[in-house]
């Protein structure tokens, strides 16, 4: 009997890119900063509030994409899915080197910061909206984590916990996303962030593994990690006045040596959550389940 559903897969994951991906891309594309040029981001193009409109509209289309893959799949494809509409709007955002070289003021970064802030939080939305599509048998082993998390404990540990792997995950990403954004180039950028996906997510579940008394669902560990990318999507342009300086960040803009952790913007960490973050659960659940063997 023939297996109709590889196909369908391979036909959601080309939806995604060439149909979905491209929509997304032009409502980014279409954002203009003060001077009529391109290649800016929400918050820093003309009009800010329009920006924030259509950065919302490509989350709303990768909420969508999500979904369906969740619906149809697994959750961690229905997050590749939205991971690759996000990745096509990011493309066609700015970088902040070219953004500060255009306004010639500092300043300018701690608006890319509350863009990072606003989008971010919206991204771990996102992620819970694609995660809690999943439908999963009653003989899952995650329904009857799920069960435990709701029986079991309380608030307060609930939290804790995913406050911990939140924070070890932002510090962890945060250096491997220093370590690949070299450069300002947009698919560096977003490989840097997918790679600091991967990073958070992996040692956001084995934080709360190794927590006495929690229990490491797939959806606990992944707020955990979306969580650390949202906090990295919010600290990462800032820290390049820590870096650098006011004066000297501009100085860096035109010397070629940014600092990597400024160099991923808003969408670039939301794109890289969506697209990394399943992969680094996945990574850490097999090593965790082969540490139990």
């Amino acid at each position: 009997m023939f297996d109709w559903k590889p196909l369908v897969y391979w036909g959601c994951v080309l939806f995604a890119l060439f149909i979905l991906g491209p929509i997304a891309g032009v409502l980014m594309g279409d954002l203009r900063g003060l001077d009529g040029r391109s290649a800016v981001t929400p918050l820093t193009s003309a009009t800010a509030v329009m920006g924030m409109v259509k950065a919302v509209a490509v989350l709303a289309i990768a909420a969508a994409a999500g979904i369906l893959g969740s619906r149809l799949f697994h959750a961690r494809d229905g997050l590749t899915f939205a991971g690759l509409v996000v990745a096509w709007a990011a493309y066609r955002t700015g970088a902040p080197d070219d953004l500060l070289r255009l306004t010639q003021s500092p300043s300018l970064l701690w608006r890319l910061s509350a863009e990072g802030l606003i989008l971010g939080t919206l991204g771990v939305v996102l992620c819970v909206f694609v995660v809690s599509a999943y439908r999963q048998d009653g003989s899952d082993a995650h329904t009857n984590r799920g069960r435990a998390e709701r029986e079991g404990e309380s608030i307060g540990a609930l939290l804790t916990s995913i406050g911990a792997a939140a924070g070890a995950g932002a510090v962890v990403g945060g250096v491997v996303a220093w370590l690949i954004a070299v450069e300002t180039l947009k698919l560096q950028t977003v490989a840097a962030t997918a790679c600091a996906g991967i990073a958070a997510g992996s040692v956001a579940h084995l934080v709360i593994s190794a927590m006495p008394g929690t229990v490491a669902s797939y959806r606990r560990t992944l707020i955990a990690g979306a969580c650390s990318m949202a906090i990295l999507a919010a600290i990462g342009p800032i820290s390049a006045l820590a870096a650098h300086g006011s004066t000297g960040a501009l100085r860096a803009a035109y010397t070629g040596n940014y600092f990597g952790l400024a160099a991923p913007l808003a969408l670039d960490w939301v794109a890289g959550a969506l697209l990394g973050l399943p992969l680094g659960l996945s990574w850490s659940g097999s090593m965790i389940d082969k540490r139990h063997e």
